[in-house]
């Protein structure tokens, strides 16, 4: 005989771990943009800005800065995710600016 209720749904939870985390390069990050792509996720770029060597007199150094035209950004990586996980990325970072602040002193 047949049931008019689904089926049980049966849970495992194992737990995570980020695989060559302790291996991978740790990079500096300086420089980030964010937008809204139509998929309606976000999209983070995240970058690292390294600034130009300007050498000489502050004459010199004005007249290469002018000869640049733009300094380019060297990006890391581009991270597309949910409104849910923006949320969670979030706290984190609130979380571990608290806990840095505390740790330190600091009233923010």
């Amino acid at each position: 005989m047949a049931s008019d209720q689904p089926p049980k749904r049966v849970g495992v939870e194992l737990p995570l771990v980020y695989s060559g985390a302790a291996d991978a390069d740790v990079l500096l990050a300086n420089h980030f943009s964010l937008q809204q792509n139509p998929l309606d996720d976000f999209l983070l770029t995240v970058g690292q800005l390294a600034p130009p060597p300007l050498l000489g007199s502050p004459d010199d150094q004005v007249e290469q800065a002018r000869k640049l035209g733009a300094v380019p950004i060297r990006v890391l990586g581009r991270f597309s995710f949910s409104r849910h996980r923006a949320e969670e990325l979030l706290q984190l970072l609130q979380r571990q600016i608290a806990a840095y602040d505390s740790a330190r002193g600091l009233d923010r």
